[in-house]
């Protein structure tokens, strides 16, 4: 059920791939008294925006509406956007009734079933990928995706050694003889020196 690979996603991204259903997220947003921003946050975490996503319980759609949640709210076609988002966000008004607001407690009964969440006592776990705030997790994913960035972009420096040429530097970074010499402003016959430190990018 769950996106993963749109937690790491850019804020902006995110935006992007919601605007295909822009339409649809307000109408049932105004209808069924629900923020837009949780109705994104939804779709993102359960399907990453992929309207023709199918779970291994039988989950259908952007919002992932299980089949007796579908059809307990008129849902007919489980993968047309309209119909999901408007189901689902319909049900996410109902939870937020029977849970008198409190968004962890009908967010947590959305993924995990209302039996597994009384309304004033946790029984279960909320969904903790949702997004209301800004969860440290997703803080955490985005980091670690700068990070992995950085890290293939390769190094900034290289220090040369003994016996090391430009096209020794080339084998060992990946990085075009042509983009060392102009990076470090080598002249014709382009010899390096030892200790000298190359810029790579």
């Amino acid at each position: 059920m769950s996106a993963a690979g749109c937690q790491v996603l850019s804020k902006k991204t995110l935006e992007r791939k919601a605007k295909r259903y822009k339409q649809t997220i307000r109408s049932a947003s105004r209808k069924y008294g629900v923020s837009e921003d949780l109705i994104k946050a939804v779709i993102s975490v359960e399907s990453c925006f992929k309207r023709k996503t199918r779970g291994a319980a039988g989950e259908k759609g952007l919002m992932q509406l299980m089949p007796a949640t579908a059809r307990r709210f008129n849902v007919r076609r489980g993968y047309n956007p309209w119909g999901n988002v408007h189901g689902a966000t319909r049900y996410l008004s109902y939870l937020f009734k029977r849970y008198r607001g409190d968004t962890r407690r009908a967010v947590a009964a959305y993924n995990a079933g209302e039996g597994n969440v009384r309304p004033g006592k946790r029984k279960g776990r909320t969904h903790k990928k949702v997004n209301v705030n800004k969860s440290r997790k997703a803080k955490k994913a985005t980091q670690k995706q700068r990070l992995k960035n950085k890290q293939a972009q390769g190094p900034r420096s290289f220090l040369v050694k003994r016996g090391h040429t430009v096209y020794e530097v080339m084998r060992r970074t990946s990085v075009p003889v042509k983009k060392i010499i102009q990076l470090n402003r080598l002249k014709a016959p382009f010899h390096v020196q030892i200790g000298q430190r190359l810029q790579l990018r």
